[in-house]
C-alpha cells in the first residue's frame, strides 16, 4: 500500500500567476526608475504594486480590494506631502488639498455616472470598487490627467471587449473596468510627464 506524498509546490496555474506578476512588477519598477527622480519613483514602485493587485482580483473575482485602493490613495496623499523631500515643506498643505480634491472630484464623478447608468438601464454598470478605485487614483493626477486616464482605460476595455465579441456580436460581456483603470492611471502619471516633454520638444 502506498502512501499519498503531500507536497507544498504551488500548481503550474499558480506558478504561471506568480510569474507573470513578478515581470510585471519588475517591468513597471523599471519605467518607473528610469522616468522618475528616485523618490517619485520610490512612491511610483509602490503604487505599481497595489496595481498589480487591482488587475489581478479584478479580472478573476470581479472584485477591487479596499486595501489596494487604500493604499493606492495614502500613498498618493503621502507623494504630494513631499515626503522624503526637505525642499518641499512650504506648499504641503496646498499640495495636500489638490491632491485630495482631486481624489473627490474623481470619485464624485464616477459615483454619478454609476448612479446614472444604473437608474437608465437597470443594472450596474461600474461598482463601488470602480468608484473607490477611481478617487484613488484621482489622488495622484490632476483633471487633465484624469481624463487623459479616463480615456486609455475606455479605448483598452473597448478593445478587448470587440476582440472577445469577435464572431459572436451577441454575446454579453461583463468587463472589469478597474483592470483597465488602475494600470491607465499609473502610466499616466509616469509616463505623461516624458510624453508631453517630447512633444513640445519635437512638436
Amino acid at each position: 500500500m502506498t502512501e499519498a506524498i503531500a507536497t507544498t509546490e504551488p500548481p503550474v496555474w499558480c506558478r504561471r500567476t506568480l510569474i507573470i506578476d513578478a515581470a510585471a512588477m519588475a517591468g513597471g519598477a523599471l519605467l518607473a526608475a528610469v522616468l522618475l527622480d528616485p523618490i517619485a519613483a520610490g512612491f511610483a514602485v509602490l503604487w505599481w504594486i497595489a496595481t498589480v493587485v487591482v488587475v489581478r482580483w479584478d479580472l478573476s473575482r470581479f472584485i477591487i480590494p479596499d486595501t489596494a485602493s487604500a493604499a493606492i490613495a495614502g500613498l498618493g496623499l503621502f507623494s504630494a506631502a513631499g515626503i522624503g523631500r526637505v525642499e518641499e515643506t512650504d506648499g504641503r498643505i496646498a499640495a495636500l488639498t489638490a491632491a485630495a480634491l482631486g481624489g473627490a472630484v474623481a470619485f464624485a464623478l464616477f459615483w454619478l455616472t454609476a448612479q446614472l447608468y444604473r437608474r437608465a438601464s437597470g443594472r450596474d454598470g461600474l461598482g463601488f470598487g470602480d468608484v473607490k478605485l477611481a478617487g484613488a487614483c484621482g489622488v495622484w493626477l490632476g483633471y487633465a490627467d484624469q481624463a487623459m486616464a479616463l480615456e486609455v482605460a475606455a479605448v483598452a476595455a473597448l478593445a478587448v471587449v470587440v476582440l472577445a465579441r469577435r464572431g459572436r456580436p451577441e454575446r454579453d460581456l461583463a468587463v472589469p473596468f478597474g483592470a483597465f483603470l488602475a494600470p491607465a492611471a499609473w502610466l499616466v502619471f509616469v509616463a505623461g510627464p516624458a510624453v508631453r516633454h517630447m512633444v513640445e520638444v519635437h512638436g
